[in-house]
């Protein structure tokens, strides 16, 4: 992603200083993050695609799955190492100087989020939209909410709760993630309607911009909405094969790690102008669930 959405991921970073099971590798050339759930969706490498990367990226997550983001596609290195093919993902953002809340279609209501019993219902509502488990959601999303300033909005349609977006307002750039609907309520503006009510909050907030990924699901409704495209990336999915019965190397066994490191919860996070790369992605679930 762009300098701007790098910011925003080294400011959710310094914000979860401290909070369990978050965990922050890096190395010259190397970042992974290591969320609290294992969901691939949900953990990801920037890097180059080098054997000694790879390597590290593997003793990192250990037995769990996760994604590695590139420039481009078809990476034979990625590909020779286990990893599937790419997936294209759209980076876009959206100028708000012109922004005019258009209001929400009939039958559809937004809510923010606030309650505990909110948030069950919005966790509820993304997982099934994205096709996730509710209680990986719940434990990815809730300390960015609690302790990072992430808002999540619900869309209801005729009561029922339907969509699901989330909006970090950040301190120079808006970000939107966790966008998406649930199957018997796409095509009927629900899409339109959370992302209005993220772009609503972020001109509120005296931000000019908000940026996202997207997914080619997506693509087509953040173009109608008015985002534009400003870099591609290509996602690269690994799940590693089950340890069987006899390996040696135990799971906790962090002294064989390529280099002699050892990974670090998110309590010292550097500049991001000292990003040895290009990031994209951070929390980005279901980037683009129809509208």
């Amino acid at each position: 992603m762009g300098n701007q959405q790098i910011e925003n991921l080294y400011e959710t970073i310094n914000k979860l200083r401290g909070v369990p099971g978050w965990e922050l590798r890096e190395d010259e050339g190397f970042l992974a993050l290591k969320a609290p759930v294992a969901e691939p969706l949900l953990n990801y490498v920037w890097a180059a695609a080098t054997a000694p990367h790879i390597t590290l990226a593997k003793a990192f997550y250990e037995d769990q799955a996760f994604t590695w983001v590139l420039d481009q596609p078809g990476d034979a290195t990625l590909r020779a190492a286990g990893f599937q093919d790419a997936e294209s993902a759209p980076d876009m953002a959206f100028e708000l100087e012109d922004y005019a809340f258009p209001g929400y279609g009939p039958g559809i209501t937004v809510i923010r989020t606030y309650s505990t019993a909110d948030f069950h219902f919005w966790a509820s509502t993304a997982g099934e939209a994205l096709g996730l488990d509710v209680d990986l959601l719940k434990a990815f999303f809730l300390p960015l909410v609690r302790e990072a300033g992430y808002v999540p909005f619900l869309a209801f349609h005729d009561g029922r709760p339907a969509a699901t977006a989330m909006l970090f307002p950040a301190t120079r750039t808006a970000g939107i993630y966790a966008v998406g609907t649930r199957e018997p309520f796409r095509r009927l503006g629900l899409g339109h309607a959370v992302i209005h009510a993220c772009l609503q909050l972020a001109r509120d907030r005296g931000m000019a911009r908000v940026v996202l990924s997207s997914s080619a699901m997506g693509l087509h409704l953040y173009q109608k909405l008015g985002f534009h495209t400003e870099r591609t990336v290509w996602e690269y999915l690994y799940r590693p094969a089950p340890l069987g019965p006899d390996s040696d190397l135990a799971a906790d066994d962090r002294s064989q790690w390529p280099g002699g490191g050892t990974p670090r919860h998110l309590s010292g996070a550097r500049h991001p102008g000292d990003l040895p790369c290009a990031p994209h992605g951070f929390g980005q679930p279901g980037r683009g669930g129809s509208g």
